[in-house]
């Protein structure tokens, strides 16, 4: 498995980016949303295309 803990992802204020590197950081750690150790450059990026995705985001996780 890879493992992101500790990494630093660019999203390049693409809004896609951003919300795959979520995804995939999620299932690589093998880990809930509130243990994920890497960060995304600006995650507020996701606004463009889905506002809530965060909110989202920790509701799929933590179930």
């Amino acid at each position: 498995r890879i493992r992101l803990q500790g990494l630093s992802l660019k999203a390049s204020n693409d809004h896609r980016m951003a919300m795959s590197q979520a995804l995939f950081s999620l299932r690589a750690c093998d880990m809930g949303a509130g243990e994920v150790r890497s960060v995304i450059d600006n995650p507020a990026c996701v606004n463009k295309s889905f506002p809530e995705f965060w909110h989202a985001w920790e509701a799929f996780a933590d179930d």
